[in-house]
Parts: C-alpha cells; sequence; structure tokens
C-alpha cells in the first residue's frame, strides 16, 4: 500500500518536498485565512494549500500577499485568491463568504503588540482578554519588576469550519 493509498486519494496525489502531502486533482473547497503574512498564519495557508484547499489569502501588504500566494500556487497547484485587508475590502470579503459556497473553512489571525511601563503589566495583561494562562502575568511580573519596559505580543487563531470535526482537529 502507497502513501497516497494510505491518505485515501489514491493516484491523485504524491509527496512534495517535507513530506507533505500535495493533492493536484482534488480541491476540498476554500479556505480563507486573515492574517497570512504573520508566521501563524503564513504556516496556516501553507498546510492548507498543501492539504488540498484553495485559499483567499488576506492582509494589508498587496505585494507580500502577492507574492506568498505565486509560491502557494506555484508549489501546490491550488488557486490562491489575493484581497488586501483594508476598512473598504471588508465589504468584498464578508460578500465573498457569504455568496461563494466553496468556502468551507475561515482561519482568522488577529496579533496585538503592546508597549508595557513598569507597574502596569497587571493591566495591560487585562486589555489583552485572550491572554489568559497564569504564565503571562508571571512572565511580565518578572520583566517589569526591575524597573524596566516590557513589549508584549498576543495572537489568537480563531478557526471556523462548515461541520467537519475531523479535518478542524487537525488544525488545532
Amino acid at each position: 500500500m502507497t502513501l497516497a493509498d494510505r491518505n485515501g486519494c489514491g493516484d491523485d496525489c504524491h509527496i512534495a518536498i517535507g513530506g507533505q502531502q500535495r493533492i493536484t486533482a482534488l480541491t476540498i473547497g476554500t479556505a480563507v485565512v486573515s492574517g497570512a503574512l504573520s508566521l501563524i498564519g503564513a504556516a496556516y495557508a501553507n498546510y492548507l494549500a498543501y492539504a488540498g484547499y484553495d485559499l483567499i489569502i488576506v492582509d494589508r501588504d498587496l505585494f507580500r500577499l502577492s507574492d506568498l500566494a505565486d509560491e502557494l500556487t506555484n508549489s501546490t497547484g491550488h488557486s490562491v485568491e489575493v484581497l488586501v485587508d483594508s476598512q473598504s475590502n471588508i465589504s468584498v470579503l464578508s460578500e465573498k463568504i457569504k455568496s461563494d459556497s466553496t468556502v468551507n473553512l475561515i482561519v482568522c489571525v488577529s496579533s496585538v503588540a503592546k508597549f508595557v511601563t513598569p507597574g502596569t503589566a497587571d493591566d495591560a495583561l487585562a486589555e489583552l482578554s485572550y491572554v489568559s494562562h497564569p504564565l503571562n502575568l508571571v512572565a511580565a511580573q518578572k520583566f517589569t519588576a526591575d524597573g524596566r519596559a516590557l513589549c508584549l505580543f498576543g495572537s489568537t487563531v480563531t478557526v471556523y469550519s462548515a461541520g467537519n470535526l475531523g479535518e478542524l482537529l487537525k488544525l488545532i
């Protein structure tokens, strides 16, 4: 039994560089990845394209998005559409998500950076409500205890799926 047979795609896939499965004849659907130029967003876009999704990638820098789209299309054979994240484009993206029946996965990557002055670590962490692990507070207090300022960076990933729990669990 070949690896392709074990993965259920028969002759329609092959192994790409890095051992990632590249599906060439099957598209699972379309995944939207916002924050696609962040490290986490780019990793999701790469994984999803190799897993068989066409993509709509969203972020603020058109030139870097275009480079990422070209790279993913060339390496996976899947369609990658680029959309610049801006106030004027939010309605375009919203309409695309609502009207495109192939969109069955949405990954939203959000990041926040904050400069924390000594003595304000507790307040800064409270503002970043998703930073809930107790270790975050210990780390912030350690680095501000001697009067130094702290650069705090937080990131969240929210994944929405059209009901395929097995596929969703592979992404988290």
